[in-house]
C-alpha cells in the first residue's frame, strides 16, 4: 500500500516558477498544501525571504521526513521555511502576515475537507 509518492519535478517546478514569476519581487510565499520539499525545493530557487507552508497533517510532514530522498526532504528543514499545522482557512483568517503569492497545491474538490478551498468565501 503506498501512502505517499513524489510528485513529478515537472509539474513542481511549473506551479512554482509560473506563480513566481508573475511577480516582479516576491519576498514572502504562503504555501497551502504540496508535498513538502519538492515543491519548496523549487520555491527556494528563487530569492525569496520566508516561505509559510500550511499542512493540517502533522504526521505528513513526519512521514515526508522519513520517506522523501534527502535532496528534497531537507528543505523542510531550511531556515526560510516555516511549518504552521494548521487549516489553511482558519491560519488565512487569523494572520496579519502579507504574502506576494500564495500558492495552492491541493487535490481536486473531490472531498468535504478538500472542497472548502474551492468557495468563492475562500478565494
Amino acid at each position: 500500500m503506498h501512502i505517499y509518492s513524489i510528485p513529478d519535478k515537472m509539474t513542481q517546478e511549473e506551479i512554482s516558477h509560473t506563480a513566481l514569476l508573475s511577480h516582479p519581487n516576491p519576498k514572502n510565499i504562503l504555501l497551502i498544501g504540496g508535498h513538502g520539499g519538492t515543491l519548496i525545493s523549487e520555491i527556494l530557487k528563487h530569492n525569496v525571504n520566508e516561505i509559510v507552508y500550511t499542512e493540517l497533517d502533522p504526521t505528513l510532514i513526519k512521514i515526508t521526513k522519513k520517506i522523501m530522498p534527502i535532496e528534497y526532504s531537507k528543505f523542510l528543514k531550511h531556515d526560510r521555511v516555516r511549518i504552521k499545522h494548521i487549516d489553511a482557512r482558519l491560519y488565512i483568517s487569523n494572520t496579519n502576515s502579507k504574502y506576494d503569492v500564495i500558492i495552492i497545491n491541493l487535490s481536486r474538490p473531490s472531498t468535504l475537507q478538500l472542497n472548502r478551498y474551492y468557495t468563492v468565501e475562500f478565494l
